[in-house]
C-alpha cells in the first residue's frame, strides 16, 4: 500500500497573501492611472486659464468612484459646464442677451461692441479628455502588470 500526504498550508498562505495584495492594489492602481490621466488632460488642453483657479483646467481632476473587494473604479472629471463644448466643438449658433440688454465684447484692436444677438460661427473641437483617456488606459495597464508581477512573486514564494 502506498500512502502520500501533501502539506498545502504554505501554498494556501501564499494564495491568501496574493489575493490580499491584489484586492488592496486595485484601488491605488486605478486612482494612480486616473490622476495621471487628469494631468494629461491638463497638459494637452489648448488654452491656459486666464485667471488661475477659474478656468477649465482648474476643474479637471481624478476621483475614486467605487471600490469593492473585487473591483475599483476611478474617473477623470472635467467639472465645468462647457467642457463638452471644448472637447467636441460646437455648430454655428445664435447667442442672445438674456440677463442684460446687450452682449458686450472687445475685438482684438480693443474696440468695444454691443449687440442684442450675434451669430456665432461655432468652434473647432479641441479634444483633451479623449487623449487623457488613452493615456489613462496605458497607465492602468502598466499598473496592473506591475501588480500582477508582485502577486506572482508572492504566490511563487520567490525571494527577490
Amino acid at each position: 500500500m502506498f500512502d502520500a500526504s501533501l502539506d498545502l498550508d504554505d501554498f494556501y498562505a501564499r494564495a491568501a497573501a496574493t489575493e490580499s495584495l491584489i484586492r488592496h492594489g486595485l484601488g491605488p492602481a486605478a486612482m494612480d492611472a486616473a490622476a495621471e490621466g487628469a494631468g494629461e488632460a491638463i497638459r494637452v488642453h489648448h488654452y491656459q486659464d486666464r485667471h488661475p483657479g477659474t478656468g477649465l483646467t482648474s476643474r479637471i481632476f481624478a476621483k475614486m468612484t467605487a471600490r469593492t473587494g473585487d473591483s475599483a473604479e476611478a474617473e477623470i472629471i472635467a467639472d465645468k459646464p462647457y467642457a463638452a463644448y471644448v472637447e467636441n466643438g460646437t455648430r454655428p449658433h445664435v447667442i442672445e442677451a438674456k440677463r442684460a440688454q446687450a452682449l458686450r465684447w472687445e475685438d482684438s484692436g480693443g474696440g468695444v461692441h454691443f449687440a442684442k444677438r450675434v451669430n456665432h460661427p461655432g468652434t473647432t473641437p479641441r479634444p483633451f479628455m479623449g487623449p487623457a483617456y488613452i493615456h489613462t488606459e496605458q497607465i492602468l495597464e502598466r499598473n496592473l502588470l506591475m501588480l500582477a508581477e508582485r502577486a506572482r512573486v508572492v504566490l511563487e514564494g520567490d525571494s527577490e
